[in-house]
């Protein structure tokens, strides 16, 4: 998804002044979320709320973090995401979109691990669909005081944490977590420059588009896994298993005891890898290999258990995987994910 937004540019910097000047008067007064969406730039965010049914909400006694897209947002919406709510199934589907950014705890950081590259992440933080979030952060030690702009926050564990995104979309800018807790009575908020797309919202996006070709879950067992997955609209994730010459292997009969398991990306999931890095045929090849699995979870690469960041499979496969369950082929089954298993290739960066 793009972004007219980027860290730098005069209209973030007039954002985050927006920001910095509600964090001062706060330490005045103590509003509600429900006052904080009142931001100019938040007017088209707070008018989703209320046909939501959620405004009123955010008046309560509660312990919440709102995540809040500013009014670009709606103007850069990923094409597939307006033609959704804009369609028959508006009315679930902004409910959905609502919750997705209202995280039912009142800050970010809990449970903090260490990821392959070195950054931090969060457990344990989970929407108002149930869909856990994940936050990306870096750590440092505490050296004592604030940086340049003040920014600094000791933690109970002597740590200063830095956010640098909530499911793979980037703060305005990304924040020290002093900054990020815009403490209101009844919770905080944050500021994003893109829609926060879980896995509810895309679940139910999928599961439309599956119900255009089949009626019943028996249908995609009539097709080997190339036609379901073109069918369903997995186009990118096909073009590279052409490009590598797999075509033939996914359209292959087997017998039950020799059908594979496709782990395939959606298309969303393409919006946030360096595509650089899919320019060399072997890394496309390996890319491709590495979310194809046999029944003993081995992948064709030859990894066992291996599918995403830390090794970590089956947290992988519930985190990332789409609530649709898995949809049959004749050779194997497919499960939708939202996140590619290619650690070296995921980007946070706000897309121009």
């Amino acid at each position: 998804m793009s972004s007219t937004l980027v860290t730098g540019d005069a209209h973030t910097a007039q954002l985050k002044e927006e920001y910095e000047r509600l964090l001062q008067s706060l330490q005045r007064e103590r509003p509600s979320l429900f006052d904080l969406v009142h931001l100019p730039s938040l007017t088209k965010f707070k008018e989703l709320l209320a046909e939501a049914g959620l405004l009123e909400f955010l008046k309560h006694p509660a312990a919440l973090t709102l995540i809040a897209p500013v009014n670009e947002a709606f103007e850069n919406m990923n094409p597939s995401m307006r033609s959704e709510l804009e369609g028959p199934n508006r009315a679930e589907r902004i409910q959905t979109l609502a919750r997705t950014h209202i995280l039912t705890a009142p800050g970010l950081l809990r449970k903090l691990r260490v990821l392959e590259n070195g950054e931090l992440s969060t457990e344990a933080n989970y929407d108002m669909n149930g869909t856990e979030v994940v936050v990306n952060v870096t750590g440092e030690a505490w050296t004592g005081g604030y940086d340049a702009k003040g920014y600094g926050y000791i933690t109970p564990g002597g740590m200063s944490y830095f956010v640098h995104s909530i499911h793979g979309v980037r703060p305005i800018a990304p924040f020290h977590t002093r900054q990020i807790a815009a403490a209101a009575t009844n919770g905080t908020m944050t500021l994003v420059p893109e829609f926060l797309v879980g896995k509810a919202f895309l679940a139910q996006q999928h599961m439309t588009n599956w119900q255009k070709h089949f009626k019943t879950g028996d249908d995609t067992g009539q097709f080997p896994l190339w036609e379901v997955l073109t069918k369903l609209g997995f186009t990118e994730f096909c073009k590279l298993a052409e490009r590598v010459g797999l075509k033939d292997f996914l359209n292959a009969p087997r017998e039950k005891s020799e059908h594979i398991i496709v782990f395939s990306p959606i298309n969303e999931a393409f919006q946030r890898i360096d595509e650089r890095k899919l320019e060399n045929i072997t890394n496309t090849e390996r890319f491709v290999k590495r979310h194809i699995f046999d029944s003993l979870c081995t992948n064709l690469l030859g990894e066992k258990n291996h599918l995403g960041e830390n090794n970590d499979f089956q947290r992988f496969s519930s985190v990332y995987s789409l609530d649709t369950g898995r949809w049959k082929a004749n050779n194997g089954d497919i499960r939708p994910v939202i996140r590619c298993a290619f650690p070296d290739t995921s980007s946070t960066r706000v897309r121009n």
